[in-house]
C-alpha cells in the first residue's frame, strides 16, 4: 500500500484505474498486461504493485465502487415495509444515482464482463425483487381472501374477465394446477425473483446496447410492469393454497 500524500495516493490510484479501463474497454482481463497498464497511465511498473497486486484486484476495487453504495441502497430503501407508492422513484435512483457510471456497467454486463460482477449484481437486485414481491403479494393475498368470502361465484368471473381485460401479460397470471403447503409459495416466490432479477438485468442490457436507447423512466415502468405480474401471480398462489385448505 502506497505511504504518499492522500490527495497524491488517489490521483496515481485514479490514473491506474482509467488507464485499465481504456484498455478493458476493449478487451477481456486475460489479454491484458501491468505493462500495458503502466505504460498508458505514465507509470513504471514498480508503481502499480504499490496499489495493487495484479489487475484482478484492481478491477474488483472499480467494481466495489460501483456496487456498494448500491448495495447500502437497496438495504435501506427496498425492504418489506418500503411503500409501494415510492417504488418508481427507487428504481430510477438506483439507476440513474450516478450518470457516469453507465458506461461501466456496459462493459460489465457486456461481453467480456465479469462473471462475478454480474452474480453479484443479480443477487442485490434479487433482494429488491423479493421484497417488493413479499409485500405486494400480501396484499393481493389479503384482497384476493376477504373477496372469497364476500363475493358470489358471478363477481369471481367477473373478476376473472376484468383480469384478463388489465394490461398485466397473461402468462404471468396463470394459477398453479397442484396446490401443496405455502412453504411452496416461498419457493415460488424464490423462484420468481431468481427469474425477474436475471430477466431485469437482461433488459438493463439492451437498454445500454442500444445506442439510442429510450428514457429511464421507460425502463423503470417495464420494470414495474413485470413485477406487478409477478406478485398478483404469488399472491393468487397463496390464496389458492388457502382455499384448498
Amino acid at each position: 500500500m502506497a505511504t504518499k500524500q492522500p490527495e497524491v495516493t488517489e490521483q496515481t490510484r485514479q490514473r491506474l484505474e482509467d488507464a485499465f479501463w481504456q484498455l478493458y474497454k476493449n478487451q477481456p482481463i486475460e489479454k491484458i498486461t501491468i505493462q500495458q497498464v503502466t505504460h498508458l497511465a505514465g507509470y513504471h511498473r514498480a508503481t502499480f504493485y504499490l496499489y495493487y497486486r495484479n489487475l484482478r484486484e484492481l478491477l474488483n476495487d472499480i467494481e466495489d465502487s460501483l456496487l456498494d453504495e448500491r448495495e447500502q441502497f437497496i438495504d435501506i430503501h427496498f425492504t418489506e415495509q418500503t411503500p409501494l407508492e415510492t417504488l418508481r422513484e427507487e428504481i430510477t435512483a438506483f439507476l440513474t444515482s450516478k450518470q457516469s457510471d453507465i458506461q461501466y456497467f456496459k462493459v460489465l454486463l457486456g461481453p467480456h464482463g465479469d462473471p462475478a460482477f454480474v452474480s453479484r449484481l443479480n443477487s442485490m437486485v434479487k433482494t429488491a425483487v423479493q421484497a417488493y414481491l413479499t409485500l405486494t403479494s400480501t396484499s393481493v393475498q389479503s384482497d384476493s381472501s376477504i373477496q372469497t368470502g364476500q363475493k358470489t361465484n358471478l363477481q369471481a368471473d367477473e373478476r376473472k374477465s376484468s383480469r384478463s381485460e388489465s394490461n398485466t401479460p397473461n402468462y404471468l397470471l396463470s394459477t398453479p394446477q397442484t396446490l401443496v403447503d405455502d412453504s411452496d409459495a416461498t419457493t415460488r416466490l424464490d423462484y420468481l425473483a431468481e427469474f425477474f432479477a436475471a430477466g431485469k438485468l437482461g433488459l438493463v442490457r439492451k437498454w445500454l446496447d442500444d445506442p439510442e436507447h429510450n428514457s429511464v423512466d421507460y425502463l423503470v415502468t417495464l420494470f414495474i410492469d413485470i413485477l406487478q405480474g409477478a406478485a398478483l401471480d404469488i399472491g393468487q398462489y397463496k390464496s389458492k393454497i388457502l382455499e384448498h385448505d
